[in-house]
């Protein structure tokens, strides 16, 4: 049976299309299903257009979606083959799509998900999540030529692999490849940072950079005391140009750890800066440190 037409699915009406599509192989249009819904599609073999999933359903019987699919929760679509736009699956789902062989546009993972039988994708890929390693093989042999967008949230595997044309990006940055490398390992010297042209670029090299590297640009000492471990504590403030105003640090030592940090605050003696690191007032006192 055949039912032409669109459907969207919301909580207030799951009863009323689970009654009407539970004998339906074939929707014509598009099927959106929204969050916090519970439908049954026991026979529903095509889609015409395309399928946004919001929700935690199966749909055992599904074959072939002629538009895109858009997976933003949970769902198994375990007879699933032919995807006739792109796949876009998102962040923190899993996904069961073991027969799934063709996209025939652009493939968007936000999540660690297995395809074991993705053969086929016509548009590009945008990878940012660490992926089966099968996967990422075969989406690397079949696909050297596409163009890929690869995140520093990929594995080293695939980012140390040669493309013909691929963009590599931090929280939506772009970067050039040795750049990227460079930043998301904190390969940089503090200097190097600071030394980026690129206002966004030095913006996402100054946040993943161990900030212990400050000490190498000699920062001017604003207050100097002891801890009651015998560690120092220091703020430092440091001029860097383009900059307007200076980058002030609490330099310190974790007592049980030995690890020395650089933690930025705008307070200007040790122990402000001490207790706004754990946003405590400054009159606050610890009987015990850890």
């Amino acid at each position: 049976m055949e039912y032409e037409g669109n459907v969207i699915i919301t909580k207030e009406n799951a009863d009323e299309w689970s009654k009407k599509l539970k004998d339906i192989t074939k929707i014509t249009g598009y099927l959106s299903i929204y969050s916090n819904v519970k439908v049954g599609l026991p026979q529903l073999q095509t889609i015409g257009g395309y399928l946004s999933i919001h929700s935690n359903v199966k749909l055992p019987e599904l074959q072939t979606i002629g538009g895109g699919l858009s997976i933003h929760s949970n769902v198994k679509l375990p007879e699933l083959q032919t995807i006739g736009g792109g796949l876009s699956i998102h962040s923190n789902v899993k996904v069961g799509l073991p027969q799934l062989q063709t996209v025939s546009g652009d493939l968007y993972i936000h999540s660690n998900v297995k395809l074991p039988e993705l053969q086929t994708v016509s548009g590009d890929l945008l990878i940012d999540s660490k992926l089966s390693k099968n996967l990422e093989k075969q989406l690397y042999e079949n696909h050297k030529k596409s163009k890929w967008y690869l995140t520093n949230e990929c594995s080293d595997w695939l980012l140390d692999r040669e493309f013909e044309d691929a963009e590599y990006r931090i929280n939506d940055v772009m970067f050039d490849k040795d750049l990227f490398n460079n930043v998301r390992k904190d390969q940089l010297s503090a200097n190097e940072v600071f030394q980026i042209r690129d206002m966004e670029q030095r913006r996402v090299a100054y946040e993943f950079m161990d900030k212990v590297k400050m000490k190498e640009l000699c920062p001017e000492i604003l207050d100097e005391q002891t801890d009651k471990y015998g560690n120092p504590m220091r703020i430092v403030s440091l001029n860097i140009d383009g900059y307007e105003d200076p980058f002030i640090y609490y330099n310190c030592v974790c007592p049980s750890t030995g690890r020395e940090y650089y933690l930025q605050t705008k307070k200007t003696t040790c122990n402000a800066a001490k207790m706004g690191s754990f946003g405590l007032p400054a009159s606050t006192v610890f009987t015990e440190e850890w």
